[in-house]
């Protein structure tokens, strides 16, 4: 209903509706489903991963790097020393992981905890 209102607004000319429009379309990029405030059900617990919204900005800033390909479309930059933690889905994975031989090239000299998560359960 809000943004209905808000393309009427920018349909409009009404002043600043364009930037209002395209700020409310950046921020419900990171919206999400919770559980019920009175059930702790869990039902979105596998939705706890991090929401990577694409913004021109970010573009610009290189914070987001065009692929070229249908997917991905964007990569994140980052290096070893942004990263202080990894968490694996179990100790087979964990496994995997430590063979994978471009990861052992980006950690390299710099090791980097990988557990998994019923390791940080208790966090």
């Amino acid at each position: 209903m809000l943004m209905a209102w808000l393309q009427k607004q920018k349909e409009s000319k009404i002043e600043n509706a364009d930037t209002i429009m395209t700020n409310m379309n950046f921020l419900v990029g990171f919206m999400k489903g919770m559980s019920d405030t009175e059930h702790e059900d869990f039902r979105y617990l596998d939705e706890q991963e991090w929401r990577i919204v694409h913004s021109h900005a970010q573009e610009q800033r290189e914070r987001l790097l065009p692929t070229n390909k249908d997917m991905p479309k964007y990569l994140i930059p980052f290096v070893r020393e942004d990263v202080q933690m990894l968490v694996v889905p179990d100790a087979d994975f964990r496994s995997k992981v430590y063979e994978c031989e471009i990861f052992t090239d980006w950690v390299g000299n710099s090791p980097i905890p990988v557990l998994t998560t019923e390791e940080i359960e208790h966090f």
